[in-house]
């Protein structure tokens, strides 16, 4: 289900890094997300996110699978170097579901261990657990948030699943329908809200929810304009995720947008997703 292949795949040496860091300043970037692949099998990376930080962008982020985070001394340099937010994903409160997903035997409980180390050693650090919706772990999505709450984690995101990179055609093998999924996360997302402590920083999001199908839960949507979301092509160009989108057809709309109040902001639907299951289940919002 990983869209990691997706729009690039490609290891940048570190003076490329470091010239497109330096190109996210021209363009007046404000926040980088150093994400893979993996990209704490980078041995330079707390370098590059500490040139990330003296280049004055606002929040420098890290994505990994949380399974060097165990580690209190790699944390330190992660923290050192100066980043403002790390982000991972747990797939499952079940082993045997994360791992089928990772396929990875004893990925699970070093991700958990990540977790437990970042809520206990950094708890000022903003930090989010992702949980993607996937065949496999939605039925259990409640007792997935349940367990990373009972981890002393304070902010999830819950993402529908991207069908790009190794996730292209995703929709043809069984994925429920967004509309399948959403009294789940509805029941997920009052869990969370009910358990949590108000008196600490928390959020729960939701990603790749089209707004119009969230219904009373939009405001729970935390989706970028994707024209503020940009990439480094291989030509050193940048572009934007909004043109990357349209150049690959990978998104659509249809006449039901048109005159929907999120239609500027929001991609569509997935062509992929429409292509198999139509688009009966959108509503513009008005």
């Amino acid at each position: 289900m990983c869209g990691a292949s997706w729009p690039f795949s490609i290891s940048w040496t570190y003076e490329q890094v470091i010239e497109h860091l330096h190109k996210g300043v021209e363009f007046e970037i404000k926040q980088v997300v150093f994400s893979g692949g993996e990209v704490t099998l980078r041995k330079d990376l707390p370098l590059l996110l500490a040139h990330a930080k003296r280049m004055n962008y606002e929040n420098v982020i890290v994505l990994t699978n949380g399974r060097k985070l165990s580690s209190t001394s790699y944390l330190g340099k992660l923290i050192e170097s100066g980043i403002t937010g790390i982000g991972t994903t747990l797939y499952s409160l079940f082993p045997e579901v994360h791992e089928k997903i990772t396929g990875v035997q004893g990925s699970f409980f070093q991700t958990v261990a990540g977790i437990r180390t970042v809520s206990a050693y950094r708890p000022n650090i903003p930090f989010s657990v992702n949980i993607v919706i996937t065949l496999e772990n939605y039925q259990s999505l409640s007792e997935t948030v349940q367990y990373l709450i009972d981890l002393g984690v304070r902010s999830i995101q819950i993402t529908y699943v991207v069908p790009i990179g190794r996730a292209k055609g995703i929709f043809k093998s069984g994925m429920p329908l967004i509309s399948e999924i959403l009294p789940l996360l509805e029941k997920s997302i009052n869990l969370f809200e009910k358990a949590i402590d108000k008196s600490n920083h928390y959020s729960i999001t939701t990603s790749f929810f089209p707004r119009c199908m969230l219904g009373n839960l939009g405001s729970y949507a935390t989706d970028e304009d994707p024209s503020l979301t940009y990439f480094v092509s291989p030509d050193k160009t940048m572009i934007s995720l909004k043109e990357l989108l349209g150049k690959d057809m990978l998104v659509s709309k249809t006449n039901k947008c048109e005159n929907c109040l999120d239609s500027y902001h929001c991609i569509g639907l997935w062509r992929e997703y429409t292509n198999v299951h139509g688009w009966d289940e959108l509503k513009a919002i008005q």
